[in-house]
């Protein structure tokens, strides 16, 4: 049987509120039944994995030049969270954007950076 069912199985099963330890348990003796023990590290890997995406797949990290920044653009960044549809921010501090900010999801960029700009002019001067 394919390790991605047992994935599936278990990321259901959690996903319906059952206790972990209950889950992990039923899946080592499920695997222990059928003869399929080798694949619960495999299988845990991908569970882990699908957990980490989910939960990164709601985070917006932003890209400050400056901390005090955040203050200035938090309307902008409040808009882009709500049109990203995002659970929560993180702010990262990048001086290397020189200013403005870089907002971005897993399936979502908004770049407002002086960097961005300056980058984005370079290229239509020097494009032949």
């Amino acid at each position: 049987m394919n390790h991605t069912v047992y994935r599936d199985a278990t990321l259901r099963a959690l996903a319906s509120g059952t206790s972990p330890e209950v889950v992990l348990s039923g899946l080592q003796k499920t695997l222990a039944r059928r003869g399929h023990t080798k694949l619960y590290g495999a299988v845990l890997k991908e569970v882990l994995a699908s957990l980490s995406k989910k939960e990164a797949d709601g985070i917006a990290i932003i890209l400050l030049a400056r901390k005090e920044d955040e203050g200035t653009y938090a309307e902008a960044i409040k808009a882009f969270v709500h049109t990203a549809h995002a659970t929560g921010t993180r702010i990262v501090v990048d001086e290397s954007i020189v200013g403005g900010f870089i907002a971005q999801t897993t399936t979502t960029k908004r770049d407002q950076s002086y960097k961005g700009s300056l980058v984005a002019l370079y290229r239509s001067l020097t494009a032949g």
